[in-house]
């Protein structure tokens, strides 16, 4: 469980497998967020936590006993990545993949949380924008084409694949 905060900035906590999405606050489009650093989607919900990106993912990855750092630097490695790395959280059956992606604004960036479904609409904008439909009211705008959306894609599932691969040695 994560302690979050509402948007009426009362503290709650959800289970980090609930999430759908995070993303870097910009705090100058809204000053009463100005204490956040991140806002969180769930599959039902809008939260917001005073953790930047890094630090939240670190608060998350910990309770699965590890580090943000030690997931991303395993995932380079598997993967032969020199950055933006997908990010394996938790520990089968209930492993999911954080796969990084741009913001629209070049600022800060949005973390797509992926279980071993895809359930998000991806919807093309142009040649340099694709649209993520988050939940029923949330859809978030990267600045990736498509085609190498797909790619970032391609990238969670030989993450995926090595998992299950690990799993079955043990």
């Amino acid at each position: 469980m994560i302690i979050v905060h509402t948007e009426s900035n009362a503290f709650t906590a959800i289970n980090w497998e609930e999430i759908a999405a995070i993303e870097t606050i910009e705090n100058k489009i809204d000053e009463r967020l100005e204490i956040f650093a991140t806002r969180i989607y769930t599959y039902e919900n809008i939260y917001y936590s005073p953790l930047s990106v890094e630090r939240f993912l670190n608060a998350i990855c910990q309770l699965g006993g590890a580090t943000y750092r030690g997931r991303v630097s395993a995932a380079r490695r598997i993967l032969r990545l020199k950055r933006r790395a997908p990010l394996l959280i938790g520990y089968a059956p209930t492993s999911i993949i954080a796969l990084p992606l741009p913001k629209i604004t070049k600022k800060g960036v949005i973390y797509l949380f992926i279980p071993h479904r895809f359930p998000y609409k991806i919807t093309l904008v142009d040649s340099t924008t694709v649209k993520i439909l988050v939940n029923h009211s949330v859809s978030l705008s990267i600045s990736l084409s498509e085609r190498t959306f797909k790619k970032r894609l391609t990238q969670v599932k030989v993450l995926e694949q090595f998992v299950k691969l690990i799993e079955e040695d043990i």
